[in-house]
């Protein structure tokens, strides 16, 4: 597992580098790829971080003889996303799970159930937690 990740953090940091991201918060902090073992979600914001996703993943294929499982790969399209626009003929999906968050086309319904879902657990804990106290 340290050999794949010492391999896979090249193409991490060139997408990070590349492409445009979403901001978090006011601040200037942005985030364009989330990688956890061997799942890499990208981020992608503008239509021009197509061309570039590709070329970092077909440099990537090269160098490491790794590929790309599109039958396990999806796209969610938020909000006004031009679903035309291909990425590596990745199907558009309405939702995806991503590090056990669910992802809809909607941002504001997946913001809603995300925190929904985080509080209730929070609040499962804190219950387990005080009974007897």
């Amino acid at each position: 597992m340290l050999l794949y990740a010492i391999c896979l953090n090249p193409l991490l940091c060139i997408l990070d580098k590349q492409l445009m991201g979403l901001s978090i918060g006011r601040g200037r902090a942005r985030t364009s790829v989330i990688a956890y073992a061997d799942d890499v979600t990208i981020l992608v914001t503008s239509p021009s971080d197509i061309q570039k996703i590709q070329d970092a993943l077909h440099c990537y294929e090269k160098a490491t003889g790794a590929k790309v499982s599109i039958r396990k790969s999806r796209a969610v399209a938020i909000g006004c996303w031009n679903k035309s626009l291909r990425i590596m003929d990745i199907p558009y999906h309405v939702a995806a799970t991503i590090l056990g968050l669910h992802i809809t086309s909607a941002a504001q319904a997946s913001a809603l159930r995300c925190w929904t879902l985080t509080t209730a657990r929070i609040r499962a804990h804190v219950r387990k937690h005080t009974i007897g106290i």
